[in-house]
C-alpha cells in the first residue's frame, strides 16, 4: 500500500516537472513581443547595411562642385563690381543669338543651387559672364521653375504675387511692342481683336454659332495677325508672336510648349516669327516656316 503511494507521488512530481519544464521552454507574451521587435530590428538594420553603398562606393562630392558653392556663397556679399558688358554681336553687325557653352553655364550653375535662389548678380560674379543682367535673370527664373510647388498659404500668397508681377510686365512689353508696329504704319490684329472678331460672326447667325464656337475654340490667335503678308529680312511673315523673356533650348516646360505653339500656327496660318524681348540661344528654334528675332533687330529692320 505504501510502495503504490509512493509509486503515485512520484509519478505526480514527474508530471509537474515535465509541466513546469513545458511552461519554461513556452515564452510568455511579453517575451514574444520583445523577440519580435528584436527581430524587426535585426531586419531593419541588415537591409539598411544592403541598401547604404559601401565605404568603397562612396564618392565625396567633386571639388569643383564644392568650389562652386563656396564661390556662391562668397559672391553673394556685397561687393564693387565692374559694369556688365553687354552681348557680342558678329563682326558684320547681325544678331544670330547667343552663344550655347554662355547659356549652358549660366543656366547649369542657377539650375544647381536654385534653391538658395541666387541673384543674377551673384551668378555672374562666380561665372564671370559677359551675358547681359536680364538675360541672366531670365535664366535663374528657368531654372527656380524647377522648384517644388509652394504649399504653405504664405508660400501660395507669395507664389501668386509673383505670377501677378510677371503677367503684368509681360502684357506691358507686348503692349509697347505693338505701339510701336503701329507707329510704323503696319495694319494687324492683336489677339484679343482677332478674337473679339470671331465672336462677331457668331452673332451673325444663331443657327451656326455651335458649330462657330468650336471652330473660334480651336481657332489659333497670335500676338499679331498682318491684315496684308509683310516681308521681313526675305521671310514672308502673316503672324508675329511675342515673348518677353528669353528663348533657349533647355528652358523647363516652356521651350516644349512653345515649338507646339509655333508649329501649330504655321500649319493652320502660314509663315511667321517668334519674337523675343532679349534675344535667344543660336539654333535654338528650327520650325519650317519660323523665323526668330530680337525686338530690337526686328524694329530696326522694319524701318
Amino acid at each position: 500500500m505504501g510502495t503504490r503511494r509512493s509509486r503515485k507521488g512520484t509519478s505526480r512530481n514527474e508530471d509537474r516537472k515535465k509541466e513546469q519544464s513545458k511552461n519554461l521552454a513556452q515564452p510568455s507574451a511579453a517575451q514574444k513581443a520583445a523577440s519580435s521587435k528584436l527581430k524587426k530590428e535585426r531586419k531593419k538594420q541588415r537591409n539598411k547595411k544592403l541598401t547604404q553603398p559601401s565605404p568603397a562606393q562612396k564618392k565625396p562630392p567633386s571639388k569643383s562642385k564644392r568650389e562652386r558653392k563656396q564661390a556662391l556663397q562668397k559672391a553673394s556679399k556685397p561687393i564693387s563690381v565692374n559694369p556688365i558688358t553687354p552681348n557680342a554681336t558678329p563682326s558684320d553687325g547681325g544678331y544670330n543669338g547667343v552663344p550655347s557653352a554662355a547659356v549652358g553655364e549660366v543656366f547649369s550653375l542657377a539650375l544647381e543651387f536654385r534653391r538658395m535662389k541666387p541673384t543674377a548678380d551673384v551668378i555672374i560674379r562666380v561665372t564671370k559672364t559677359e551675358l547681359d543682367k536680364e538675360i541672366v535673370s531670365s535664366l535663374i527664373e528657368a531654372a527656380l521653375r524647377l522648384l517644388p510647388p509652394a504649399t504653405t498659404p504664405q508660400g501660395i500668397k507669395e507664389q501668386q504675387e509673383i505670377s501677378r508681377r510677371k503677367r503684368e510686365l509681360s502684357q506691358k512689353a507686348e503692349d509697347e511692342f505693338l505701339n510701336n508696329l503701329r507707329k510704323k504704319g503696319f495694319l494687324f490684329l492683336t489677339e484679343k481683336e482677332q478674337r473679339n472678331g470671331k465672336e462677331a460672326e457668331e452673332e451673325k447667325g444663331e443657327k451656326k454659332r455651335k458649330k462657330k464656337k468650336k471652330q473660334q475654340m480651336s481657332a489659333p490667335t497670335p500676338d499679331v495677325r498682318f491684315k496684308t503678308s509683310v516681308n521681313i529680312s526675305g521671310h514672308t511673315c502673316l503672324w508675329l508672336e511675342y515673348k518677353n523673356f528669353f528663348g533657349f533650348r533647355k528652358n523647363p516646360f516652356v521651350a516644349r510648349n512653345n515649338r507646339k505653339q509655333l508649329t501649330r500656327y504655321t500649319t493652320e496660318i502660314g509663315p511667321g516669327a517668334v519674337v523675343y524681348r532679349l534675344g535667344y540661344e543660336t539654333g535654338h528654334l528650327n520650325i519650317e516656316g519660323v523665323r526668330v528675332f530680337r525686338e530690337s533687330d526686328l524694329l530696326e529692320r522694319l524701318q
